[in-house]
């Protein structure tokens, strides 16, 4: 579910990730059994009937940094998108006037991307991330860079307990700064996260790119449910959101193999969807 775009039609200004389409080859291999030390290189959606991968969500790497990420759709035979990096001093570039901005430590500092992706002429925005002393983002800003006012368009706050991501509230950046969104993640504390996604759920702008980018320290239980709230002007809930993960099934050495998510559909993961499987890189 595109909560943004939902926020859109309340009349505050947004915009979303969209992309064009290419032909590519399917890479769609089998799960590798991981040791060692180990990253998520594919993520399969697979269709729970016939058991057919739908797709799959590809990250390349040349001298073990990320070059490409592509999102395959099996059923059309097309690419949803092809983002290839090159790297600058501070900065991972995917195209004109879109690129990353890193601390000296590697974790993302400013994203700068357009509304959209790869279109030059559609509206700039500029995102920027703030960490707390222990390493857990915190903070997100979102800025309208055609705009001159210097006030960000919307705050973020990120919200930890133990380890694991709670709560995020979204409020406006200027004015009476009303809240105009929630997320809540509820986990199951006996099933630990051993480099598992991101989940930052109203995070659309990070999607593409959930298995290259650093946002400081991930969650330390996996998910379970996650409940998006969209508010009105009188600061009064009036859309909910329910996603549930469920069905884990994890390789001999604890790494996620494949789970089920059912409900909506997720911005800030929805290169997952329904029955998920995953494929490694171990050095």
């Amino acid at each position: 579910m595109n909560y943004l775009k939902l926020l859109l039609i309340t009349g505050l200004v947004l915009g979303f990730f969209s992309c064009s389409k290419e032909i590519s080859e399917e890479k769609t291999n089998t799960i590798l059994p991981p040791a060692g030390d180990c990253r998520i290189s594919q993520v399969v959606p697979y269709d729970k009937a016939t058991n057919k991968a739908r797709g799959a969500y590809i990250l390349e790497k040349n001298n073990d940094l990320p070059s490409k990420v592509i999102l395959y759709d099996s059923i059309t035979g097309n690419t949803v998108f092809s983002i290839g990096f090159t790297y600058r001093k501070d900065s991972v570039v995917m195209g004109e006037g879109e690129y990353f901005v890193l601390h000296a430590d590697g974790k993302v500092k400013e994203l700068v991307i357009h509304e959209y992706p790869g279109n030059s002429g559609s509206e700039q925005f500029r995102y920027k991330y703030y960490y707390d002393e222990l390493g857990y983002l915190k903070l997100k800003e979102w800025y309208l860079l055609s705009s001159q006012d210097t006030a960000p368009l919307f705050v973020y706050n990120y919200f930890w307990d133990n380890g694991n991501l709670v709560r995020c509230e979204v409020r406006e950046g200027k004015g009476e700064k009303r809240l105009v969104m929630t997320s809540e993640i509820t986990y199951d504390l006996s099933l630990r996260a051993k480099d598992f996604l991101y989940c930052f759920p109203e995070s659309n702008e990070l999607s593409p790119f959930i298995l290259m980018i650093d946002l400081g320290k991930k969650a330390k239980n996996l998910p379970v449910r996650v409940v998006v709230q969209l508010y009105n002007a009188n600061g009064v809930a009036e859309d909910k959101y329910v996603t549930d993960y469920k069905d884990y099934v994890f390789t001999q050495e604890g790494y996620v193999a494949e789970l089920l998510i059912e409900g909506d559909v997720v911005d800030g993961l929805s290169v997952v969807q329904g029955l998920t499987k995953f494929n490694y890189t171990c050095k």
